[in-house]
């Protein structure tokens, strides 16, 4: 029950992204309708929510990841993002950002 068991197909060229379009195909179309969702949020709430992005970048090119920092600065409020080397997020981001890495289940503010 519930939205989260539906199907969704994710179509682009007449194909199904999941079926024939790579990993950084499959996680930029993930992202793209969370950022829709994100947007549509805000527009009912009048503030853009947090958003949360885990492991972000591991399968993205350099192109979609300097895309989807373009928006997640421009366009996004609060964002939790996760990654596995912070030099991934860019200068940019890590300029504006509050850094925390976790180690043998410790977390530390750097």
């Amino acid at each position: 029950m519930g939205p989260h068991r539906d199907e969704l197909a994710v179509v682009t060229g007449g194909r199904d992204v999941r079926l024939y379009g790579s990993q950084g195909q499959q996680r930029a179309s993930t992202i793209s309708i969370k950022l829709a969702a994100l947007k549509l949020a805000e527009e009912q709430r009048g503030a853009p929510p947090l958003l949360l992005l885990d492991d972000v970048f591991s399968d993205l090119d350099a192109h979609r990841r300097e895309a989807l920092i373009e928006l997640i600065l421009g366009t996004a409020g609060q964002v939790v993002l996760t990654c596995t080397e912070a030099s991934a997020a860019g200068r940019r981001v890590l300029d504006r950002a509050r850094l925390f890495t976790v180690h043998a289940g410790t977390v530390t503010r750097q």
